[in-house]
């Protein structure tokens, strides 16, 4: 416990561990940070600001790196104390106001509407930006659009889709639009310049692949049809992204400012080429059943193999929708399914 003797509340802040225990809500069992105020009670006050300030920006949402609190918890430290002589004369009630400061001033800067806009998505959006066509449907129907890349767009009855006049003709680039409204997109493949679909709430970026993008007040989702996609709230970071697969889709609730995973209502069967998926299973073992519909849906599917290793199925179902499959699959064995972040999680006591 030595190496805790010097600890202030800046070295609280910024131990990646104390944060995590805090952020786990201070267990008991911990090693080492339950035992701080017993052993060095002169510590207790700096501790427990660091605490409710860690508590404090965590409750926003934003969770800020090790190198950003060094930085801030430096600047406060700079403005609050002059000299090292007047930092040994600090009290619990300095500790108290330099936490509400720095708290004030991390959740500031960490707030969503502070954050600078992609350039992109401002050079797009502006309807008067030159250099910037628009294609928009007017119709009572669904249109079709080509890209000057060859990616094929299709708009929904309103939907509005803004792109660069030079075509995406600079070397090196990516290729952005803006949006509005619901587009089907399916894109050209190019390794060198990934796509990027821009809305008011999220960016999507892909290489190629088809999606359906919806985007309506209040709440807007990307619906991969096939490939991969990365999404993100616009303002966000990019470790932020949510990456999805086909039948995946992301739902951004504008009010709550979060971007969630889950399946699509009614996952379909993916193109694999020539490729048929035949689900007529004959006393088939369980993990062989889970491994085809995985394959033909693309939707992961996390059993536990040694829990139900000893199941076998023998049905036959090949029009039946994904969900109904599962339905009959578990019920078939006992066991039972829920979704959660993408992924169908399978649970049972297994057969005998």
């Amino acid at each position: 416990m030595d190496e805790y003797r010097n600890y202030s509340y800046p070295e609280f802040l910024s131990d990646p561990d104390f944060r995590r225990w805090v952020i786990d809500g201070r267990p008991e069992k911990h090693p080492v940070w339950p035992k701080i105020p017993l052993s060095f009670p002169e510590k207790t006050d700096a501790m427990l600001h660091a605490a409710e300030l860690i508590e404090a920006l965590s409750e926003t949402g934003n969770i800020v790196s090790a190198k950003e609190l060094d930085h801030e918890v430096k600047r406060i430290l700079d403005a609050t104390a002059e000299t090292p002589v007047r930092m040994h004369f600090f009290r619990k009630w300095y500790w108290s106001a330099a936490a509400a400061v720095l708290a004030g001033l991390m959740i500031w800067l960490l707030k969503p509407d502070n954050a600078p806009l992609p350039l992109a998505y401002q050079q797009l959006k502006e309807s008067g930006s030159s250099g910037v066509l628009r294609e928009y449907n007017a119709s009572d129907s669904i249109t079709s659009f080509r890209l000057p890349d060859g990616s094929l767009a299709r708009l929904y009855p309103g939907a509005l889709l803004k792109y660069p006049a030079d075509g995406f003709n600079d070397a090196g680039s990516t290729r952005d639009v803006y949006m509005t409204g619901d587009i089907f997109f399916d894109i050209a493949r190019d390794t060198t310049r990934p796509f990027f679909v821009y809305t008011d709430d999220f960016v999507t970026r892909v290489v190629g692949t088809s999606f359906l993008v919806r985007s309506s007040e209040g709440k807007a989702s990307v619906e991969v049809k096939s490939g991969k996609v990365v999404v993100r709230p616009l303002l966000a970071k990019e470790e932020q992204e949510i990456a999805l697969t086909p039948n995946q889709r992301a739902v951004y609730l504008t009010q709550a400012n979060q971007l969630t995973k889950d399946l699509l209502p009614e996952p379909e069967v993916i193109s694999q080429g020539e490729e048929v998926f035949l689900f007529d299973f004959e006393n088939t073992p369980i993990s062989e059943v889970f491994a085809v519909l995985e394959k033909a849906y693309g939707i992961p599917i996390v059993f536990d193999p040694e829990m139900l290793g000893s199941c076998f199925l023998s049905v036959r179902m090949d029009d039946e929708p994904f969900y109904n499959k599962l339905a009959i699959v578990c019920k078939t064995i006992g066991a039972d399914y829920q979704v959660s972040g993408g992924e169908v999680l399978i649970s049972g006591e297994g057969c005998r």
